[in-house]
């Protein structure tokens, strides 16, 4: 089965692509990528990899219009430097024009497609490894467009939640566009395929978990949301785009994950796993419909598999199988089986300054300024006492935060403002954490501004955590907003100003026993 996106007919903005050779010109509905608009337009247009981005043949000249195209995502980008594009060649599988463009098809035979998959590359690859690939889409995106208030924010919200669920497995992933997503799941050490593929599966059911709530919540009526999931090989490249070094995926296995989440609307199921996944893990699942799926641009027919849910009634099966990677959380790491063994120990935090930074934004109803902190101290203590207390302190020398614009830099710094000269510090104190979902804690404490104390919460969210047992550490993203009139902080013209800092951590931690003390 060929199955191919058709843009919303209900869309009112329209564009207009020339084609050539073909001389022929098409309208559609801005949103739609160049490759789906031709094929739409039966325009023969080569596209070997089905639109992912991997084989290059659908490449289009822009000879009209190139502003009115988006910068190359990070796929594109990979293809673009291996084959030292100019600026002007573009997938058209990736690109989603704006406005209106004039076009060259490069590739007319399959003499031409051959050669173009075979184009020397020149970027740095890893071996293949095998993982497990699920592709997430939401069906009728462009029907929730219409029809939803505040879309953007419930669709970013909705897919927050769909990559904490995928966070807490530490799966690798990619936002493919508005609509859809991809995580790939890669065997740690002494980890099975079996164990993978269950994780994945796992996460299939939370996320229409996700949906089933945004729907009865109005968030986003009728949402669908439609996945595949495959197992096999992927390959993890590397590649120099103007001087930054981009990660991309790619491979046989994503192409065909992604084609079966589009076999789903066909046979009207939600999630369709692939033979070789099912092969691996039909002893622990409970599967529906089976189906033959062919693509004859890409694979031999293939079987199909209707996923309805897992099958693991015994305890110790959901346990070995479907328990959390060790310390994703800070709840679990404070919670360790390693530190139950002991009444008495602490954990030691070590920040890396050199993958964390503090960004501020000063918000006026006149005009917002952008700063970092150039330097700083965090202080991240966990002690196991009578009481256990995390403690979280945070110093920031006034004249190390910058704009980056001298004389905006004296302001902030003169006495009417943070007046560096008698409180040369910013200083943030808490212990008391409160954990509020398994990624997510608050730290409640004081922030010390200007003579002044107030009291203050930073929410923080686990963004990765590396699992090495002799070294390992975590990711944190925490924020905060303070109105600067609770400081003594006001402007001449009386209006309010808000500051909204944004930290951004790398910590290493590590266990350390402690002499057991005498009760008293």
């Amino acid at each position: 089965m060929d199955l191919t996106e058709v843009p919303n007919p209900n869309e009112k903005t329209k564009i207009k692509i020339f084609f050539l050779p073909d001389q022929k010109e098409i309208e559609v509905e801005v949103g739609s990528s160049i490759l789906e608009a031709s094929l739409n337009y039966g325009i023969p247009h080569y596209h070997v990899c089905l639109g992912n981005g991997v084989c290059s043949t659908c490449r289009v000249e822009i000879l009209e219009g190139l502003e009115y195209l988006p910068p190359r995502n990070s796929q594109e980008k990979l293809i673009a430097n291996q084959k030292g594009w100019k600026d002007n060649i573009r997938l058209a599988c990736q690109t989603i024009p704006k406005g209106n463009i004039k076009v060259r098809r490069l590739i007319y035979d399959e003499g031409d497609s051959r050669l173009a998959q075979k184009e020397i590359t020149d970027s740095q690859t890893k071996e293949n490894q095998e993982a497990t690939v699920l592709v997430i889409e939401i069906q009728n995106f462009f029907e929730l467009i219409e029809k939803t208030p505040n879309v953007f924010f419930s669709l970013s919200h909705f897919f927050q939640r769909v990559n904490k669920v995928l966070s807490n497995f530490d799966s690798y992933i990619e936002k493919l566009n508005q609509h859809s997503l991809m995580a790939i799941f890669v065997p740690k050490e002494n980890q099975s395929l079996l164990e993978l593929s269950l994780h994945a599966l796992y996460c299939t059911k939370e996320i229409l978990e996700i949906s089933k709530e945004f729907n009865e919540t109005n968030k986003l009526q009728g949402i669908q949301v439609q996945m595949g999931l495959n197992l096999g090989a992927v390959i993890f490249a590397s590649a120099n785009y103007k001087g930054n070094w981009e990660n991309v995926v790619f491979g046989k296995t994503i192409e065909w994950a992604n084609y079966l989440t589009k076999v789903n609307r066909k046979v009207q199921t939600h999630i369709l796993i692939s033979e070789s996944l099912y092969n691996i893990a039909k002893d622990y699942i409970r599967i529906g419909r089976k189906f033959k799926v062919v693509s004859k641009e890409l694979f031999q027919p293939q079987l199909a598999f209707e996923f309805l849910e897992l099958n693991l009634n015994k305890e110790e099966e959901q346990k070995r199988y479907l328990q959390k990677p060790m310390s994703f959380s800070l709840r679990e790491m404070i919670e360790h089986k390693d530190l139950s063994q002991h009444s008495l120990k602490n954990i030691v935090f070590e920040v890396d300054k050199s993958q964390s930074q503090i960004v501020f934004l000063l918000m006026t109803p006149l005009d917002r300024f952008v700063g970092i902190a150039k330097d700083y101290e965090i202080e991240i203590n966990y002690q196991v006492d009578i009481t256990p207390k995390l403690n979280l302190q945070i110093f920031i020398p006034v004249k190390n935060i910058t704009t980056l614009h001298q004389t905006r830099d004296e302001t902030f710094y003169a006495e009417n403002f943070f007046d560096a000269v008698n409180f040369p510090h910013i200083y943030f104190f808490s212990n008391n954490i409160q954990v509020l979902q398994d990624r997510e804690f608050r730290s409640y404490g004081n922030l010390f501004l200007k003579g002044i104390t107030k009291p203050i919460s930073i929410d923080f969210h686990v963004k990765l955590v590396d699992k090495n047992h002799q070294n390992p550490k975590m990711g944190l993203s925490g924020s905060t907003k303070v109105f600067l009139r609770d400081f003594g902080i006001t402007s001449e013209l009386n209006y309010e100003m808000l500051i909204s800092f944004e930290l951004q951590f790398w910590v290493k931690f590590s266990i350390q026993e402690i002499e057991n003390k005498k009760e008293l």
